[in-house]
């Protein structure tokens, strides 16, 4: 069992993990739509006991268009079935949700 310590210590890694991979995401070049007008793109940060209520109840705070999941890259039989917090944001959002597979498109510096 984790003491309260370590377990603060575990979120606050999280975070920081959270953090340095979403501001990497934003510094790449902004995408363009189809007419060549900027996508904007946006992140936020939350920790909830309930993962899909907190992503679409951001997504309505942030007036999003478009809620954008990545799958887990799962192959065969396994790969349909979505994670559990993907399924439960595609049974209950009102906005359209894109599940993309895993790629490495980012660039890691290190």
């Amino acid at each position: 069992m984790f003491s309260s310590h370590r377990l603060q210590e575990a979120h606050e890694l999280i975070a920081e993990q959270a953090k340095y991979y979403l501001q990497r995401v934003i510094a790449q070049p902004q995408p363009r739509d189809g007419l060549g007008t900027v996508v904007e793109l946006d992140w936020e940060y939350r920790e909830s006991d309930h993962p899909y209520q907190a992503i679409l109840a951001a997504a309505e705070q942030l007036s999003c268009d478009l809620i954008v999941m990545a799958s887990h890259g799962c192959r065969g039989l396994e790969g349909f079935m979505l994670g559990s917090q993907t399924q439960k944001v595609l049974n209950h959002s009102t906005l359209p949700v894109l599940v993309v597979p895993p790629t490495s498109t980012i660039n890691d510096p290190n």
